[in-house]
């Protein structure tokens, strides 16, 4: 297993949002006869986070996300911070919920929140062994370690079911050291679901589910040809391999989105074409289809996507664009690529997951850039057709 930092995204809550921020700089284009305009929200500063790696967004405008480095706390053999967890309100104010000591965790991955207002989230690394850790973050501001790792390591983000169990991955460790499928029940009991041993995939990343408790997900290597896979997990434990990519069409998947007929969508970081990744399809009767193949100019190495009612996937890349510091794109369902803003270090640098409003707003992060080099929070006006449905 190759060892990385696993940066992550998150899925969207589709939701109204009014935000107050100045215009830093303006991207020229139309969406549907609609002006595009590019606004930087907020500019990290290191001690209120380094590297925002997500973003999701409640019912009252506000944005909360987590910081994958930064914070008060200093790590002493690496130079930087344990990360943090934020809040922006739509008046544009920035809190620091918790910022990460490494005994409860460092590198922080994406959240997400239940109707109770908690966040459950996941730490890359610290706790007691090293290797990461799950936690709760209540209303209060009171964070709790819910489980410390041992049974895998390098934790990705959650989703929850109904009934208040935590599924995820760990991208390392495990019984074959080619990560693990876990579930975090709400009395604490944590249950490795199934062990990968890199014939059928290796280094998982972040879970989706169906409404048939089925879940579905990628590995970054590992498969028939080495490539990545993208697998199914039945509620029985029975792991299915739906795909093995093999660089002609992509290799090192990234996380999944499920439409309402059951067809996956997703990325590769890299291969296809140009190799420089693609973006595919995989329909619900196995077949896999490439939708684009990137090249340098419009972005290289792609992240999480998000579909619209209209059936629009929207994502970012991290490199390349006309200034090699990432872009935001979409494609529409006839095949038709528009990069909706390309950075330029300044206005952010190695953008990751987007969510989006019902008025078509996107709104993501970036890992660097912005005024201090430490990331940002951006918003693209006008980017998608209002879901007023």
């Amino acid at each position: 297993m190759v060892a990385k930092k696993r940066e992550r995204g998150l899925l969207l809550l589709s939701v109204a949002i009014a935000i107050s921020a100045v215009v830093l700089t303006s991207s020229s284009g139309e969406a549907a006869g609609r002006k595009i305009r590019f606004i930087t929200l907020h500019s990290f500063n290191g001690k209120d986070g380094v590297s925002p790696n997500c973003l999701l967004m409640d019912g009252k405008g506000n944005f909360y996300g987590t910081c994958g480095d930064g914070g008060i706390y200093i790590r002493i053999k690496y130079s930087g911070g344990y990360g943090s967890i934020f809040k922006l309100d739509p008046n544009g104010n920035f809190v620091t919920l918790h910022s990460f000591d490494g005994s409860d965790g460092g590198s922080p991955n994406c959240l997400l929140m239940n109707g109770k207002g908690n966040f459950y989230g996941t730490c890359g690394d610290g706790g007691e062994y090293g290797f990461g850790t799950v936690f709760k973050l209540v209303p209060n501001g009171n964070l709790i370690t819910l489980h410390i790792f041992r049974d895998g390591r390098w934790p990705d983000s959650l989703i929850m079911n109904s009934y208040g169990n935590l599924y995820g991955t760990t991208g390392g460790g495990g019984k074959h050291f080619a990560g693990t499928i876990f579930k975090l029940a709400p009395d604490g009991v944590l249950t490795t679901l199934h062990n990968f041993n890199s014939k059928d995939g290796e280094g998982p990343w972040t879970l989706i589910s169906d409404d048939r408790g089925n879940l579905y997900g990628t590995t970054n290597q590992g498969g028939i040809h080495g490539d990545g896979v993208i697998f199914k997990l039945a509620p029985d434990g029975v792991l299915t391999t739906l795909y093995s990519f093999n660089k002609i069409d992509g290799n090192w998947p990234e996380a999944l989105i499920i439409d309402k007929q059951g067809n996956l969508y997703g990325t590769t970081y890299m291969g296809g074409a140009h190799g420089d990744g693609t973006i595919f399809k995989l329909a619900t009767d196995g077949a896999l289809t490439t939708l684009h193949n990137f090249n340098v100019m419009e972005g290289q190495g792609h992240h999480y996507l998000i579909i619209d009612n209209q059936g629009i996937l929207y994502g970012t890349t991290p490199k390349g664009g006309a200034s090699g510091h990432g872009t935001v794109f979409k494609l529409a369902p006839d095949g038709t690529f528009t990069t909706l803003h390309s950075f330029n270090g300044k206005d952010g640098a190695r953008p990751y997951a987007l969510i989006m409003d019902r008025h078509g707003n996107l709104y993501g992060v970036t890992y660097r850039g912005g005024a201090n080099n430490d990331g940002t929070i951006f918003e693209i006006k006008g980017a998608a057709t209002p879901n007023n449905g």
